[in-house]
């Protein structure tokens, strides 16, 4: 899996993400997701393994409506992928999430670079 990484410690995983970032934006992104209420729900109940949306709400207790929109704002971001699978009992296609690894250090230097790589675009 592919990670950015830069001279000041900031890793961005790029797969799953469905359309090119730059690197500040995609630092935002997850930083705004991170940042939403049941983000963090979300993430811990799928750390270890692949769960579908039904279930997730279910076990978090998280109305479905929400955990539908904060998987798509999380799957934008890269801190999690969506894939089809098949349910075995009955048969049917189901969308199944599981956690991208992530890591997101960050310090004043690693925001400098990005502000002066986002103004030099610009």
């Amino acid at each position: 899996m592919p990670i950015l990484r830069s001279t000041h410690t900031l890793q961005i995983p790029l797969p799953g993400v469905r359309k090119m970032m730059t690197q500040r934006d995609q630092v935002h992104a997850q930083l705004r997701v991170l940042g939403m209420k049941h983000t963090w729900e979300i993430i811990a109940n799928i750390k270890n393994g692949s769960k579908f949306m039904k279930q997730i709400a279910r076990e978090t207790r998280i109305p479905y409506t929400t955990v539908q929109k904060r998987i798509n704002d999380m799957e934008e971001a890269g801190i999690v992928r969506v894939f089809s699978d098949i349910d075995r009992e009955t048969g049917k296609f189901i969308r199944k999430v599981r956690i991208s690894r992530f890591k997101i250090n960050i310090d004043p230097y690693t925001i400098e670079k990005l502000v002066t790589a986002y103004v030099q675009d610009y």
